[in-house]
């Protein structure tokens, strides 16, 4: 196993880096200190071909140039929409930055994902690592609490890339962060439109306009093309007639996942045997088709890729049951993991 850390780039006088983290089958992930982001994730096909499985920035001016599109970003303080920009805690009303329309969406205009975090590197005997910290100041974009972040990026030999979020705080406020990866397995990265989504999950969240969840409960997936239990292909998924799938040009939508099932989610290409498997401790996930692309990136296209963001459900805190794990205070603090699974017998 090897660990190699390099220059990924200058913006506004500040130098950001980044770390690659290899295994002992040519299997590597590039992570940067630019939003403990991953920017690259790259996989030997049977053809000897190397090939990156997910949507990375090039460099770190690509990522505040392109800021809109999160791509691989360690998204927080609270992941997704929170309706009006605003939720209760303790009987007060907490105000936050309103960064979408009237809504507060990934934390604010400028959060955590565009922090340079500090990292230090590691190794075992199964795996090598990097483990990013940051704190986020009491008050930034309203939060309260100065909330210390630290997430660790994990390659082991067995293929899997595995992350690890662990939040403290000195005051009592909400959590719920996630990485905002985009997957595209293709070796030439054409759209996703030929990949299998399978996702064990017998409810899903349609949303409003503004993206919210129109209710806490959701919705019954059983007949009906957001029932992927056994798994469909992104076309006809994106193509279908549903309302909620029109109004948004494809899938960006919550699903709320089935207890005891694993993987929770597999996101497979047929044609190349490229597969992911994806294990976590989140209660739900969003997945987004990438329905349009930033009108000042002439690259990408819409479908791109597909952005699998593993979290507690979009506004939960403004539900009428918040879920416990989402408020930390100096006694308790926040844990999650997701193990993102290469599935590839010729590696």
């Amino acid at each position: 196993m090897n660990i190699e850390e390099t220059i990924f780039g200058q913006y506004q006088e500040m130098t950001y880096h980044k770390i690659i983290l290899e295994n002992d089958h040519q299997v590597s992930i590039e992570v940067t200190d630019l939003g403990a982001r991953i920017v690259g994730f790259n996989v030997p096909l049977a053809s000897g071909e190397m090939v990156n499985i997910v949507e990375g920035y090039q460099d770190a001016k690509e990522v505040f140039d392109l800021h809109s599109y999160y791509l691989g970003a360690t998204v927080g303080r609270v992941a997704g929409r929170i309706a009006d920009g605003q939720f209760s805690l303790n009987g007060e009303t907490v105000y936050l930055d309103q960064n979408e329309g009237k809504n507060h969406l990934h934390g604010g205009e400028t959060s955590i994902d565009l922090d340079q975090w500090n990292y230090t590197i590691g190794e075992d005997d199964e795996s090598v690592f990097v483990t990013f910290e940051w704190t986020d100041p009491d008050g930034r974009n309203g939060y309260p609490g100065n909330v210390t972040f630290k997430v660790t990026h994990r390659l082991t030999n067995n293929n899997a890339w595995i992350i690890d979020y662990d939040v403290e705080t000195d005051k009592e406020t909400i959590v719920n962060p996630t990485n905002h990866v985009y997957f595209n397995l293709n070796a030439n990265h054409e759209t996703i439109l030929n990949h299998q989504l399978q996702i064990q999950a017998s409810r899903y969240m349609p949303v409003d306009d503004s993206g919210l969840p129109i209710n806490e409960e959701g919705k019954d997936v059983t007949n009906s093309i957001f029932d992927l239990r056994n798994g469909r292909l992104l076309t006809d998924i994106i193509n279908s007639d549903d309302e909620q799938i029109k109004a948004k040009g494809g899938l960006d939508h919550p699903f709320i996942l089935d207890d005891n099932q694993a993987p929770s989610l597999s996101l497979s290409q047929p044609d190349n045997k490229l597969a992911v498997d994806i294990y976590t401790t989140a209660p739900s996930v969003i997945i987004y088709t990438m329905n349009g692309n930033d009108p000042n990136d002439r690259e990408r296209q819409p479908h791109q890729a597909i952005a699998i963001e593993t979290q507690f459900l979009p506004n939960a805190m403004n539900f009428s049951n918040v879920p416990e794990e989402l408020i930390i205070n100096p006694g308790k603090a926040f844990h999650s993991r997701t193990v993102y699974q290469l599935n590839d017998e010729n590696i």
